[in-house]
């Protein structure tokens, strides 16, 4: 199912938050509330995680792009105030067996994401410098490794400051979460690989 997939991923990206919720992406910036008449199925949203004591942790975003075969959907987990990633997770993908498909098979390109600066440059095997925005590239799978350093770069971007001012400002975590907020945003949305 689905919306048990988002919720596993949101809780591996977030490093198993005590609660989350949807929050909503507008023209203006983020938003607890959906926009006036807008279709919450269909909405945009990233999912901001909190500690137990309701303080929030990061946001849980999703993205997808063009690969080497098809599009490549993924979540990770980041933290505005420092600009690093907790982790990221590949939904989707029919990128190239034994190679493209590494992006999620290849332990330690998923895990080299954790702790990871943004913007994120993506090094060749060996190449690495040491700096806190570098993680290592997937040899001859360099398409696939690039799209998902790109998708995370892009998401980033986008949301940019939104993210800061929204975690500064957000209502504490409500007392449980609320597993219907994860539902609505998967109904048509990506499977895991």
């Amino acid at each position: 199912h689905r919306a048990a997939a988002l919720r596993a991923a949101v809780n591996d990206v977030l490093s198993d938050p005590a609660s989350y919720r949807s929050v909503y992406v507008t023209e203006s910036g983020l938003s607890d509330a959906p926009p006036a008449g807008a279709d919450t199925v269909n909405a945009e949203k990233v999912f901001l995680g909190f500690d137990a004591g309701g303080a929030p942790v990061g946001y849980a975003i999703t993205g997808a792009e063009p690969g080497y075969q098809d599009f490549i959907h993924l979540i990770f987990g980041y933290d505005p105030a420092t600009r690093r990633l907790f982790g990221m997770k590949v939904l989707e993908s029919k990128e190239t067996p034994g190679l493209g498909d590494k992006i999620y098979k290849d332990m330690d390109f998923v895990t080299g994401f954790e702790g990871v600066e943004t913007p994120i440059v993506g090094m060749k095997q060996g190449a690495a410098t040491g700096a806190a925005n570098e993680v290592d590239m997937i040899t001859g799978a360099t398409i696939s490794s690039r799209t998902v350093i790109e998708i995370i770069n892009h998401r980033v971007e986008a949301l940019g400051s939104d993210l800061g001012e929204h975690a500064a400002t957000a209502p504490r975590a409500p007392a449980s979460p609320d597993p219907a907020l994860v539902d609505e945003a998967v109904e048509g949305g990506v499977e895991g690989p």
